[in-house]
């Protein structure tokens, strides 16, 4: 059985609303068909209430699916950074937070990211595999206002081990091996996406079900560029946004009777079908941050549209346009949303999201990247 230590700051109860884990869980369903794991999970997740019952085997029903019915881990109450686990597998992120568990059980953040870093360095001085994943491209951005790189745990992972022959940095980029950071590396850098289950896609619904041009659920990360995108496909029915930042970048529509902006909530794994479903398309891009153009970022939305099975309307971006269904004539945002939006044809409309669905089963299929990553930790 392969033992994987397993750090997150996302957590993979039903009402979370960080998604960070989001990733690594098909993969470990995947990787449990090659060889058996188990997954530690060394870093509590927010929630005791939740956790307690869980450790007393009555909180099954609160995780979502995938945690539930297809991976087989350990979870505590306290660090469990256990180095005689086989590997560590770190979901980069900004620092931990505080956790307060409870019964005056407290961590501090920062203390927390000093004993992920310890930990790793012990699993390379025990000759064991330690694989970053970099979603948001910490180690080359300083993201956000006021941040200092150098105390960002994923940063600080990345500069102390580069050169470590048992290190390995992955990411949703495309084109990472490009970037300034993977030109220091002992290993070069590896491509995981965020992928899609291919045994896991709901039917696709009607067109006279459809309640919305398109749905984003999501936070204004860096995105004030899908707002043009929200505006646009208003001109052709209702549109809904759920997530935060977004209202503050648009004031001045706050005319738009079509366009609505409501909180944020956790589209869970199960809720993503039902959410998804009523809309006519998604919209589907990157942020506005030149790097993640640059070196072709891909995000978890891919794989809520395939599940759901609706139309992806993509961003004009080299690395995106083999998912473009209209051919180079159609390249534009604007010029997609008005032919899905002027489609009446069931068939037709089926023919675009099974043209869409199969380009992305082939290239982002949780099969084929949980061998990538079995074939890292087993030092292949």
């Amino acid at each position: 059985m392969l033992n994987i230590l397993y750090v997150s700051i996302g957590s993979f109860w039903k009402n979370a609303c960080m998604k960070n884990y989001q990733h690594h869980d098909l993969l470990f369903k995947y990787m449990n068909e090659i060889e058996p794991i188990k997954v530690t999970i060394g870093v509590p997740v927010q929630g005791p209430c939740h956790l307690k019952k869980l450790l007393e085997g009555s909180g099954n029903h609160l995780l979502q699916k995938v945690w539930r019915d297809n991976i087989p881990f350990e979870a505590f109450d306290h660090l469990q950074l256990d180095t005689t686990c086989d590997c560590m597998i770190i979901n980069g992120s900004e620092n931990f937070y505080d956790l307060d568990l409870g019964d005056s059980h407290f961590l501090n953040g920062h203390e927390i990211s000093e004993e992920v870093v310890r930990t790793a360095e012990e699993m390379l001085r025990l000759n064991k595999p330690v694989v970053l994943f970099d979603q948001d491209n910490y180690i080359n951005e300083v993201l956000g206002s006021n941040k200092d790189s150098s105390k960002n745990l994923t940063f600080c992972l990345y500069d102390k081990f580069k050169r470590d022959p048992n290190f390995y940095l992955t990411g949703p980029f495309k084109y990472g091996s490009d970037m300034e950071s993977s030109k220091e590396l002992f290993n070069e850098y590896t491509f995981i996406p965020f992928v899609v289950d291919p045994e896991d896609k709901s039917e696709i619904s009607k067109l006279s079900e459809k309640q919305y041009v398109t749905k984003y659920a999501g936070n204004n990360y860096h995105r004030d560029n899908f707002i043009d995108y929200f505006v646009e496909c208003s001109k052709y029915g209702k549109v809904l946004v759920n997530g935060s930042g977004w209202k503050p970048a648009s004031r001045d529509l706050k005319d738009n009777e079509n366009l609505e902006f409501k909180p944020k909530f956790p589209l869970t794994y199960e809720k993503v079908t039902n959410y998804y479903k009523e809309a006519l398309f998604g919209l589907y891009g990157t942020t506005n941050i030149d790097s993640f153009r640059k070196y072709g970022h891909y995000t978890l939305r891919l794989r809520e549209f395939y599940q759901a099975g609706i139309p992806i309307v993509v961003e004009d971006l080299e690395y995106l346009s083999n998912l473009i269904p209209f051919g180079v004539n159609d390249k534009s945002v604007k010029g997609q949303i008005s032919r899905i939006a002027e489609i009446y044809n069931q068939d037709y409309y089926e023919s675009i999201v099974e043209y869409q669905r199969n380009i992305i089963s082939r290239e982002f299929s949780a099969i084929k990247y949980a061998d990538v990553l079995y074939d890292i930790v087993k030092g292949r």
